[in-house]
């Protein structure tokens, strides 16, 4: 999906979709899918849980999904800048 949502809204995309797939494909196979690479009793030769760790990650590159979410609405939605709270 974000080859077909290029820019910074297909980034988002991805990174969401990811988190949330790899998840779920964890609460399906149970705490066991958890136990890392080169583990005898691994699932999938871990990469059930290195796909796990990475898609934690994947929000972060080339900046938070909360920053290019600040980004597409100020830009594509033309939403006001945010603005950090004034410190009284």
């Amino acid at each position: 999906m974000s080859k077909l949502t290029p820019g910074p809204q297909g980034r988002v995309y991805s990174a969401d979709a990811m988190i949330r797939n790899t998840g779920e494909l964890v609460d399906l196979l149970g705490p066991c899918s958890l136990v890392p690479r080169g583990h005898p009793s691994a699932i999938g030769e871990g990469w059930v849980e290195y796909a796990h760790r990475f898609a934690q990650a994947c929000a972060i590159y080339g900046g938070t999904t909360e920053v290019i979410r600040n980004l597409i609405a100020e830009r594509f939605l033309n939403l006001g800048r945010s603005r950090p709270a004034s410190k009284t």
